[in-house]
This record gives structure tokens, sequence and C-alpha cells, in this order.
């Protein structure tokens, strides 16, 4: 009796973490500010690869985020989720 009780305890804690709001995720598809840099130290800020806009294929029922670069791409790199696009909308993180 014990143990069939530990059993359902695990697995109604499993339900509840898998159903926490910080496991949420938005949907649509992820969009990314990458920022470049010059060397491992991250002294200076070379190039930078940003969205500016979102796009719905309505027949593949696909989003795409259409990313502009400015500068350099190198090795050393911050990546950083800052949005979403869903349907032809941008929402921000």
């Amino acid at each position: 009796m014990i143990a069939r009780l530990k059993v359902v305890s695990l697995v109604v804690a499993t339900v509840l973490v898998g159903a926490s709001p910080a496991w949420a995720q938005l949907p649509g598809e992820p969009a990314y500010r990458t920022d470049y840099y010059n060397n491992a130290g991250h002294q200076t800020q070379v190039g930078e690869i940003f969205p500016i806009d979102c796009s719905y294929d309505e027949f593949t029922e696909a989003d795409t985020v259409v990313y502009q670069q400015i500068g350099t791409q190198t090795s050393y790199y911050d990546h950083v989720l800052v949005g979403y696009c869903y349907r032809d909308e941008y929402t921000p993180v």
C-alpha cells in the first residue's frame, strides 16, 4: 500500500511539474538576436543579426523569422531569445 502511494505521488508530482508555467513556451517560431565580437573577451562588438519581420505560410502553416545582418560574423557571439513569430505577428519575450 505504501509503495503504491509513493508511485501515485510521483506520478502526480510529475504531471504538476510538467504543467508549470516555467516550462511553457509561446507558440510559433523562436526569434533570436546574435551579437558578434572581435574576441573571446567580447571587448568590441563587430556585428549583429536581429529579427526584422515575420512571415506565415498558410498552405504549410509554417512561421518564418526574417533576419537582418549588420557588420561581421565571428566565432565569438552571444545568442539570445528575443521573441516569437506566430501567424505573421511578432511577440517579444
